[in-house]
């Protein structure tokens, strides 16, 4: 195996690294949940995705509370599973995302590298410039 080779396996090492990094951050903003309960602690939400309420547990005494005092119960407990959750979602997403540029600044562009992209280029202009004149001509 040459150098350069050597150098695109290495590559392919890290892209699967950061591909599969990337995967478990997606399960993990996916699966990411707030709890909160409400002020007096007899309401507990939990909320996922969205802030989409999950579950709610509504323990016995509450049921003596008067209407009113329970439905701000119930939204306070909502409000801070939400904030919770957005906390959670906020630290997980504070990690960088996969950056193909940091990949191949990570990768280390040697020369093999640099003269094959190179030539690359060089042809992918010629192409272009004789389709160009291909059009010209079967225009005119």
């Amino acid at each position: 195996m040459n150098g350069f080779e050597a150098q695109i396996q290495q590559a392919m090492r890290q892209v699967r690294q950061r591909l599969d990094a990337f995967e478990q951050h997606r399960t993990l903003l996916a699966e990411a949940e707030g709890e909160g309960t409400g002020a007096d602690g007899l309401v507990t939400a939990r909320v996922g995705a969205g802030g989409q309420v999950r579950d709610l547990e509504i323990n016995p005494r509450a049921m003596r509370l008067d209407s009113h005092t329970l439905r701000e119960e119930i939204l306070a407990a909502i409000r801070a599973a939400t904030a919770n959750w957005t906390e959670a979602v906020q630290e997980a997403t504070a990690r960088p995302p996969v950056d193909p540029e940091q990949l191949l600044r990570d990768f280390g562009v040697g020369p093999e590298l640099k003269a094959t992209m190179a030539q690359f280029s060089q042809r992918a202009a010629d192409i272009e410039q004789n389709l160009s004149a291909l059009r010209r001509d079967l225009a005119g």
